[in-house]
């Protein structure tokens, strides 16, 4: 499936996947490799009505903090569909490439691998079938 690379600074990519979210509209995520869970932001949470469902303790490079946990129930890249997951809710940074979620490893490893190819800006989920 196709993603933006944006390069925002010198040295750094940022791949950008379209998700659609349980509302039928495609949003912009980050997908994030390196993160353990997936993250959506708050004003995101709000404007399509993610039900919180309780907290969870998130960690970035310099800090922690407590965050709500919204449910995400039907969602997916390009008709694979993604499994429903407890995602955090925070506020993110701001970007050019305007995404409004992560897509973490607990989403990820649930295809067993994935291949991110900047070079020819793909995103490949082993296993995955279209819903």
């Amino acid at each position: 499936m196709p993603v933006q690379i944006v390069k925002e600074t010198p040295g750094q990519a940022l791949a950008i996947v379209q998700v659609t979210l349980q509302d039928g509209k495609t949003y912009p995520f980050a997908v994030d490799t390196g993160a353990s869970a997936t993250i959506v932001s708050r004003r995101l949470a709000q404007s399509i009505g993610l039900t919180t469902v309780g907290k969870t303790k998130i960690s970035g490079v310099n800090d922690a903090a407590a965050a709500p946990i919204a449910l995400i129930h039907e969602w997916g890249i390009r008709g694979v569909a993604l499994p429903a997951t407890r995602a955090a809710v925070t506020d993110l940074p701001g970007s050019s490439s305007g995404y409004v979620g992560l897509l973490g490893g607990d989403v990820l490893a649930t295809f067993g691998a994935i291949r991110l190819d900047y070079r020819l800006g793909r995103l490949t989920l082993e296993g995955a079938k279209n819903g």
